[in-house]
């Protein structure tokens, strides 16, 4: 599946990518077309996507923690942590360990059902 990451936060631990799945129908939901994940070491977790307010600070909210970042950096509080983001180029590994992420969880080019 093709993709291109629009958004890529990075801290020493992780990073929080914003993607875009391409080749999709035009009509396809948001949902299915954007995805943020969270990539740590080789593994990948999505984020439950909640609301988005864009602005000179861009902020979203997860079911699990929220985002607010600048062109410059951002601050990701996840499940009760607070981490310092930078913003930077994505990795090629990143780019690899999602393009896994996506086959492996989405082989039709979909996003999985979730409860929320």
């Amino acid at each position: 599946m093709n993709f291109e990451i629009l958004y890529n936060l990075q801290h020493k631990d992780l990073s929080v990518c914003e993607i875009r799945r391409l080749g999709l129908a035009a009509d396809a939901p948001p949902a299915e077309v954007y995805q943020w994940l969270v990539v740590l070491g080789d593994r990948v977790w999505p984020l439950d996507f909640k609301t988005m307010q864009r602005g000179e600070i861009e902020r979203r909210e997860f079911v699990e923690g929220s985002l607010s970042f600048t062109p410059i950096h951002g601050e990701l509080k996840l499940l009760g942590q607070t981490f310092s983001l930078v913003t930077q180029a994505a990795t090629g590994s990143n780019k690899l360990i999602i393009q896994d992420y996506l086959k492996r969880q989405s082989p039709l080019g979909f996003r999985e059902l979730r409860p929320s």
